[in-house]
């Protein structure tokens, strides 16, 4: 089957049934405890070419007959869609184009690598944002006003939908039961996460303007994973649930909203990445960003300063997310994203080298480091997988700094841009994050990847304890269903 044949091929099947087969093989790839699509991939369907099938059946509007994917022929069809899919290559993915390979890693790590990340972490996270409270801005307030409701709701109601449409439980009367009760309960929170069919046509076709985009480019199901049409509606693709509780929450409340977008950085984002690497690893010293007499006056320190075995690192944590334009790989989008992160390299390097232990010093004591124990890192609320070694190039370029000298081999070796899912990570599993900085500084073809984390050991008390509430919640939860369900004679 050709590719642009595929809308002409799903009009002849009803839209309740093009969301079904969704359904059928979103469902495969989630587990009661989250996403689980990492084993056994083979002979299934992948998330992204399942979400870009999903996305050819909403737009593939006026069907005119009501073929079903039901019968052992007619399934044939839908593999075939697949593979068409599967075999599809867009024409920025074309080998001939100079760009090939980096948008090649930009469509990869948009459209697989957040599939891959651990959902507790997630969770853990965007608690942490949507409950937080200071005298600057106040994310529980700000959140309520803008969903009508409580953000544990929302982890709540995603964390059950998860668990009844995961694959572990089969789709029977009783689960059926279940699952239209729960939206009832959740009313107010399902109304947040439900679109009408012809909003969410009319939102896609606004970003999306080929063809070419529906494989790699920005859907609206991670925002609003129900879909209503004719008094209907439906999950097409309940793995992108947890997903719109979370991430994507944030993303719709900072969107319309320039005051909290400003301020979320400095003090939500700040804070949360001091909570964490408080409770991991147990470091001689941890400092939070703070003012000192600078030559222009009052300036600010870096976000994070951490210091341990003679050691040291500065970090700058940066709210910074994919636009919609750079998931459909849009060149001016990507080359203004890459400018600014070579502006916050170069910025890093500066503060590093003229500022950091000669303006201020940071620790109590022994502040004097040798270059090469020195690290930085520019930490992303989300990548955008930018070609790392290109920044560090242009960035030498802008300080005129030759490639070939020592001072570029120690800014590629030590100063890296990294996601804070990368750092969640270290600190999730009680790592030293000086053991993974030095592994990577100490071996060259690791300088530009987009992670320093290298293994897992233990995980540390708070994310330890944080699993453990979760599932004792999640226990709680359902024992709450459970009694609910009974006194309604639901089950017995």
């Amino acid at each position: 089957m050709e590719f642009n044949k595929i809308p002409v091929v799903l009009k002849r099947y009803s839209f309740k049934e093009k969301m079904r087969i969704c359904t059928e093989h979103s469902r495969k790839l989630v587990d009661v405890n989250g996403l689980n699509f990492i084993e056994d991939l083979n002979g299934k369907a992948l998330p992204w070419e399942i979400e870009t099938f999903a996305l050819f059946a909403v737009l593939s509007t006026n069907e005119y007959d009501n073929r079903s994917f039901s019968s052992k022929k007619s399934y044939k069809q839908f593999i075939a869609i697949i593979n068409a899919i599967k075999g599809y290559i867009p024409t920025p993915l074309d080998l001939g184009k100079e760009e090939f390979l980096d948008n090649l890693i930009i469509v990869f790590g948009l459209t697989q690598f957040h599939l891959q990340e651990p959902f507790i972490f997630k969770y853990h996270r965007y608690k942490y944002f949507f409950n937080f409270k200071n005298e600057k801005v106040d994310m529980t307030s700000e959140f309520s006003k803008k969903f009508g409701a409580d953000y544990n709701e929302f982890a709540e109601f995603g964390w059950l939908i998860s668990a009844f449409y995961s694959k572990d439980l089969q789709h029977n009367d009783l689960v059926s039961k279940i699952i239209d009760f729960l939206f009832k309960k959740y009313s107010h929170v399902l109304n947040k996460l439900v679109i009408e069919r012809e909003n969410l046509i009319f939102l896609q076709q606004d970003v999306t303007t080929n063809i070419d985009e529906y494989l790699y480019g920005f859907k609206y199901f991670c925002q609003f994973p129900f879909v209503k049409y004719e008094d209907n509606f439906f999950l097409p693709l309940p793995h992108l649930v947890f997903q719109s509780v979370t991430s994507s929450l944030l993303f719709r409340l900072t969107e319309d909203n320039k005051g909290i977008r400003d301020v979320f950085g400095k003090e939500v984002l700040e804070s949360y990445l001091f909570a964490i690497t408080e409770t991991s690893f147990e470091y001689e010293e941890i400092k939070q960003e703070f003012v000192y007499k600078g030559q222009k006056g009052d300036e600010r320190t870096l976000d994070l300063m951490i210091k341990h075995n003679k050691q040291c690192l500065l970090i700058d944590i940066k709210s910074m997310a994919p636009s919609i334009s750079i998931r459909n790989l849009k060149t001016n989008s990507i080359e203004t994203t890459q400018s600014r992160l070579i502006g916050q390299l170069e910025s890093l390097y500066k503060h590093i080298t003229s500022k950091f232990a000669q303006d201020y010093v940071p620790f109590e004591s022994d502040n004097e480091f040798i270059k090469e124990n020195i690290f930085g890192c520019v930490v992303l609320l989300e990548d955008s997988y930018i070609n790392r070694e290109k920044i560090h190039l242009e960035t030498a370029k802008k300080l005129n700094i030759e490639t070939d000298s020592d001072e570029y081999r120690w800014m590629c070796a030590n100063l890296r841009i990294v996601s804070l899912y990368d750092y969640e990570r270290i600190v999730f599993y009680n790592q030293n994050i000086f053991d993974h900085l030095t592994y990577s500084r100490d071996n060259q073809s690791t300088w530009f990847n987009y992670q320093i984390f290298q293994y897992e050991l233990s995980t540390n008390s708070e994310m330890s304890s944080y699993v453990f509430e979760s599932q004792n919640g999640l226990n709680e939860m359902i024992e709450k269903l459970q009694d609910e369900l009974i006194t309604l004679k639901i089950i017995q």
